[in-house]
């Protein structure tokens, strides 16, 4: 196999897709912050995420998302900000519907997370692809190489940014 020679990049100063384009092979990404710790959901998406809040109790995350039109067995990408006690675990989940306005995921790790904290999620399988963090003054480039032949979005890429400055997608 040859050396793979098409690579583009593309850059975001706010919350929104990087590329028009369905599915692309995500070779590498650059995270910067702001002067508060951040993190940067990317996910694969024709609509942009939705935002919530969740708790954590042991092993059950319960998001509050009003009129959230979902049902049980829907599967959602969703990506967590931190609150107290920490962050939930990001990923592609089943969800059970609780009421209009609520939904459990069950985690695969134990955790007290309080305080209300914010997540965005969007449905479809596989469509958070990664989660990137900062710390609180961590203004520089951060770049995450993806390792063999890159994270495959089948949509358009889109990055949910809470305190980060920008942020660059190398994909090919």
């Amino acid at each position: 196999m040859g050396m793979q020679t098409d690579v583009r990049q593309a850059h975001l100063g706010a919350s929104g897709w990087f590329i028009p384009d369905a599915r692309v092979r995500i070779k590498g990404i650059s995270v910067r912050g702001t002067s508060s710790a951040g993190k940067m959901g990317l996910f694969a998406t024709d609509t942009a995420p939705i935002a919530a809040t969740y708790v954590q109790s042991g092993t059950t995350i319960t998001v509050t998302s009003n009129a959230h039109g979902l049902s049980t067995g829907d599967i959602v990408g969703i990506a967590y900000v931190k609150g107290t006690g920490g962050s939930a675990s990001c990923g592609n989940s089943a969800i059970t519907v609780t009421d209009a306005n609520t939904f459990t995921i069950t985690c695969f790790n134990s955790f007290t997370i309080t305080g209300d904290p914010a997540c965005y999620y969007v449905t479809g399988d596989n469509s958070w692809l990664a989660t990137f963090s900062t710390a609180a003054t961590d203004i520089y480039n951060n770049y995450f190489l993806v390792p063999g032949q890159g994270m495959l979005s089948d949509k358009k890429p889109y990055g949910q940014f809470v305190n980060i400055d920008s942020a660059f997608i190398f994909y090919g």
